[in-house]
């Protein structure tokens, strides 16, 4: 089993091309298989940040994680005590909105939005079985890195 350089899904020694995302994966040269975190999560809501505090945050770990070649981040920002989005939500989704702009990251999927019922929902859900748990959750949002 060997897991592939772009989603970090795994699939079998003999495949050329990743089943999930369908990269292409030339002869494997010998050396050591190191197997790369599929999914980073970052809480934002840990231990009761302000807004400026979590964007912080934010930055400082999709900025790692991109260094550390993680393909897909898991923020759990809360979706707010009063029902309608909280604060540290709505500024995530701006921050990410214009760093998807900046082509700093390669797509962003609001956790309400992440669904089968979606062209871009079921291409992340069958690239990233195991998201299948976060499906409809408000309190999230699902990052793609660019490389």
């Amino acid at each position: 089993m060997k897991y592939c350089e772009l989603c970090g899904n795994p699939f079998p020694d003999d495949k050329q091309e990743c089943p999930y995302c369908k990269h292409s994966h030339p002869q494997e040269k010998t050396h050591k298989k190191v197997r790369r975190e599929i999914i980073r999560t970052i809480n934002l809501e840990e231990g009761m940040p302000t807004v400026e505090e979590a964007m912080i945050r934010l930055e400082r770990n999709l900025n790692f994680a991109k260094h550390e070649g993680v393909p897909l981040i898991r923020i759990i920002h809360g979706y707010g005590s009063s029902g309608v989005g909280g604060d540290i939500r709505v500024a995530c989704h701006h921050y990410l909105q214009r760093a998807l702009y900046q082509r700093k990251i390669k797509a962003f999927f609001p956790g309400e939005s992440l669904s089968v019922t979606t062209p871009e929902g079921q291409n992340l859900l069958q690239r990233y079985p195991s998201l299948k748990k976060d499906k409809g959750n408000c309190g999230i949002t699902l990052v793609e890195l660019s490389f």
